[in-house]
């Protein structure tokens, strides 16, 4: 074999070794999960397309003009040529392709190759659990906040039944010492010490429960009994800032879908608002109006006080923005949010006289969720 045989079995075994290699890199590229292009600057030409680029813009295989490819993209067209006269060898934007807004990267080399890597989005699965990270944390956030806020108020109202049966006992210790006390007095007195540990485990019980750390967890839900629920948890606070409260409600059920918890914690927070307006007022004008009714499919819930009303700059559903002393300005803006997860809406509104109403806008729970509790 000569020489020029021999170099050109060579040639031919390097080319049959350099397809393999081509071969081995287009299979390798189609399997990258990142949808790119690669255009050559000089020729102006697609030179590679991942499947998963052609296959976000519907395109065939074999096509090598990137703007005619790209053309129902204008955004993208766009940066492309902002990067090809740029400066810039990196750089990434956040621009619409395929319908969608995502992130692209945007890598220049110097053998005139230009890469665009379009990113893809989230999964629904990665949305949903941040999605439902962030509930759970701004449920608990606001749970703690809330409880921290009636702290104060609850070690108050603790201290007079712990004060009343302090007395008590010294004096069923004292009547003990006297060989001519009566046991029907002692007995008596016994009776109404043990009504005010109740009272106070009572308290202490209710606020645990509300405490209490869990998912939410949607449920059919009567309007009215949530709503009577959350005033009897707080009926210590309204005795002790001697509010008059009156509850208008429908004899029919008003069903909601959604979490008890989450949408107790949302009353409760809007009724101790209404109470907080009162402080300054008279205690004979201090009157809390709590309403619910079904409006054309949504139930609306009202709660009405005679406090110091709204001023012009009050900053409602600013976040840390307060006017209480004691106070850490999230109370409402969580609330809002609470009542958005459920497709609702809160606003507040200035009366007539003196005060304000708080409304709170809630869809009816469907007939099927309704049946499936087995309420029809």
């Amino acid at each position: 074999m000569d020489v020029s045989t021999t170099i050109a079995s060579a040639a031919d075994d390097q080319a049959v070794h350099c397809r393999t290699c081509y071969k081995e890199l287009l299979e390798a590229i189609a399997s990258v999960k990142s949808a790119f292009i690669v255009i050559c600057l000089r020729t102006d030409t697609t030179l590679l397309m991942s499947e998963s680029m052609r296959s976000l813009l519907t395109l065939q295989p074999g096509s090598i003009h990137w703007r005619s490819d790209m053309a129902n993209d204008s955004e993208l067209v766009a940066a492309c040529e902002r990067a090809i006269v740029s400066s810039e060898t990196d750089w990434v934007a956040e621009i619409e392709v395929a319908k969608s807004k995502r992130s692209v990267h945007f890598t220049k080399y110097q053998n005139g190759q230009l890469v665009v890597t379009v990113h893809a989005e989230p999964s629904v699965a990665e949305n949903l659990h941040e999605y439902m990270q962030a509930r759970d944390n701004l449920f608990s956030t606001s749970r703690t906040i809330s409880v921290s806020e009636m702290a104060t108020t609850l070690a108050h109202e603790l201290n007079t039944p712990i004060g009343t049966i302090s007395n008590i006992l010294n004096g069923v210790k004292m009547r003990l010492k006297n060989p001519d006390a009566q046991i029907g007095t002692i007995d008596s007195a016994l009776d109404r010490a043990l009504d005010q540990t109740r009272f106070s485990q009572n308290i202490i019980s209710r606020i645990r429960d509300f405490t209490q750390s869990r998912r939410p967890k949607p449920d059919v839900l009567d309007t009215r009994l949530q709503l009577k629920e959350a005033i009897e948890l707080l009926d210590w606070l309204l005795k002790h800032n001697h509010c008059q409260v009156q509850i208008i409600v429908p004899d029919e059920p008003l069903y909601i879908s959604g979490d008890a918890t989450m949408l107790q914690q949302v009353f409760i927070n809007l009724i101790r608002n209404a109470v907080d307006a009162m402080y300054q007022q008279n205690k004979e004008r201090r009157k809390l109006k709590v309403s619910a009714e079904n409006i054309e499919g949504k139930i609306t819930v009202s709660i009405t006080d005679t406090g110091h009303g709204l001023g012009s700059g009050d900053k409602l559903f600013v976040p840390f923005a307060t006017t209480k002393s004691g106070g850490m300005g999230v109370g409402l803006n969580i609330c809002r949010s609470f009542i958005e997860l459920h497709q609702g809406r809160l606003w507040l509104s200035p009366n007539e006289q003196e005060g304000c109403t708080c409304f709170v806008e809630l869809p009816e729970a469907s007939q099927d969720a309704i049946q499936k509790k087995g309420f029809v």
